[in-house]
């Protein structure tokens, strides 16, 4: 996960827990955004804001605030961080109904919005002078994005089949089936740098914050849902999840192994939104990927100065992709500094092997209890491509079957 977005949901998880104890739900306090995301120096976005109260007669404090990457919180409308409301010890009586009416223009690029990423805009009603909530925070998604020129749109929707040991926790496998749809454009920005390729693998190292931070991409509207056929449980329909400035298309119900069937041609069916038209896309389903050696459920130690053999149920045609990833921890956040990826393209052919060379290029194991330990993963995926009016660079789609798992770099 994103460390940004997970501070974030960190600060929206504890003011929902304080809210917990809200007493009143006759009063109300709703905001709104014009728009879900920006781009720095060129955009604003309205803030708009309704109240009502219900019940009886109460004096309140309402705050308004921007909840950073960072987990900052900036109080509207002197960014002071000390919870300072914007009104204090109002009285609202009962029958009070006010907006929506917008309280505020922002300037995407101007302090707090000056930094690529999510931000949370917040609302509540609290006891005067306290900070005893009371009813339930509204929040209100933003992202910034960077500067830069586009990179163009891209679209992609998939089916994916996955089995996975967890050997820091439960120590057994598990297996889920997915499927989903993104849409989104990309503005330039430089990323990570890559280590030169040798004998079908190479190694990327990437700074976190970078290579998590979403600030760079602006998630586009393909419409209220996606339908996607060929599973033997029945059609499924993807439906838009907007959240944190994010679009996403996910399954209405959840999936079972049942869904996932290797040969079958999985189709999916776009009808179009404010950002992305119509399309329709399908992909035959490659077999499921069995992963013999290195035996995951066994937690295996690879010796960064052997060669690591690779072997899998080879299909007989096209390619499997594996990757190790392995992360450089700041011990005083627990969170990644860096991420450094060893990433290998083999023949499906059942084996192969990934070269001392490469594996001395990543770092030793330096997760603590289980976390951020390093991550085998083998897939082998099928791809075909569709075009959609407003995806400049047009649309994947996939079927793809996977194995990983922890494993110790020494």
């Amino acid at each position: 996960m994103d460390s940004r977005l997970a501070k974030l949901l960190l600060v929206v998880a504890v003011l929902c827990l304080v809210a917990g104890g809200a007493f009143a739900q006759d009063l109300s306090l709703t905001i709104t955004t014009s728009s879900s995301s920006g781009v720095m120096g060129q955009d604003t976005v309205d803030l708009s804001v309704q109240a009502d109260n219900y019940g009886p007669t109460i004096n309140v404090d309402v705050h308004f605030a921007i909840v950073a990457p960072s987990g900052a919180i900036y109080e509207i409308p002197s960014w002071l961080t000390d919870f300072t409301p914007l009104f204090r010890d109002i009285t609202l009586p009962q029958g009070f109904t006010f907006g929506p009416a917008v309280l505020g223009t922002y300037t995407v690029g101007d302090f707090p919005l000056n930094a690529a990423g999510n931000y949370l805009f917040a609302a509540a009603f609290t006891e005067p002078w306290t900070l005893n909530f009371i009813g339930d925070i509204s929040f209100a998604p933003f992202t910034v994005n960077e500067q830069g020129s586009s990179e163009g749109s891209i679209g992609s929707v998939a089916v994916v089949w996955h089995k996975s040991f967890e050997s820091s926790f439960s120590h057994k496998w598990s297996t889920s089936v997915s499927a989903s749809g993104v849409f989104v454009e990309s503005r330039s920005s430089k990323r990570n740098s890559t280590l030169p390729l040798v004998e079908g693998c190479e190694v990327t190292k990437t700074d976190w914050e970078g290579s998590t931070n979403p600030g760079s991409l602006k998630w586009l509207d393909a419409g209220a849902k996606i339908d996607m056929q060929g599973s033997p449980q029945g059609n499924i329909e993807l439906q838009k999840n907007a959240n944190m400035g994010m679009i996403m298309y996910q399954p209405g119900r959840e999936l079972q192994e049942a869904d996932y069937v290797g040969g079958n041609t999985y189709s999916f069916t776009g009808y179009g939104g404010p950002d992305v038209g119509s399309f329709q896309a399908s992909v035959n389903a490659p077999n499921v990927l069995e992963l013999y050696q290195p035996q995951l459920d066994a937690s295996p130690v690879i010796d960064r100065s052997q060669n690591l053999d690779v072997q899998w149920n080879g299909d007989g045609s096209g390619e499997v992709y594996v990757t190790i990833s392995t992360y450089d921890i700041d011990m005083s956040t627990m969170m990644p500094k860096t991420v450094t990826t060893c990433s290998c393209v083999f023949e499906d052919d059942g084996e192969g092997q990934i070269p001392a060379n490469i594996l001395s290029q990543l770092p030793a194991s330096s997760g603590l209890f289980g976390l951020w330990m390093p991550n085998f993963s083998i897939s082998r995926s099928n791809y075909s491509y569709f075009e959609a009016d407003g995806l400049s660079n047009g649309g994947t789609v996939t079927a793809s079957t996977y194995v990983s798992g922890g494993v110790e770099l020494q």
